[in-house]
């Protein structure tokens, strides 16, 4: 990130992220039928899903997508992607301070 000096690439880093989180859960998980809503029972919409996906890995953003849609992780394919969304969590957060710290000048290399 350059020391703090391009903290827009920390951006878009976590856009990529994001976006990742809601092609994995819309894509895969939506595809192998292992997102469901609780209590009603049959399939989520691509909306229901991506707020899911934004709702998993997005610091500080919570929509919601966790009450209306949940990934089954009963099944080998949603364990799988339950699992990447916690890395895609542990990334996006990481994205996001490193904005942060570059965008308000907390890292900077000494003289």
């Amino acid at each position: 990130m350059g020391y703090g000096y391009r903290p827009a690439l920390a951006l878009l880093w976590l856009i990529g992220t994001l976006l990742v989180s809601i092609v994995l859960t819309v894509g895969v998980a939506g595809a192998a039928g292992v997102t469901s809503r609780p209590g009603e029972g049959g399939p989520c919409s691509v909306v229901e899903q991506a707020g899911l996906a934004l709702s998993a890995a997005a610091p500080l953003v919570r929509t919601d997508g966790g009450r209306r849609c949940v990934i089954d992780a009963g099944t080998g394919a949603g364990q799988t992607v339950l699992a990447a969304t916690w890395v895609l969590q542990a990334l996006a957060w990481a994205f996001l301070t490193l904005f942060v710290a570059g965008f308000t000048g907390l890292v900077r290399r000494s003289p």
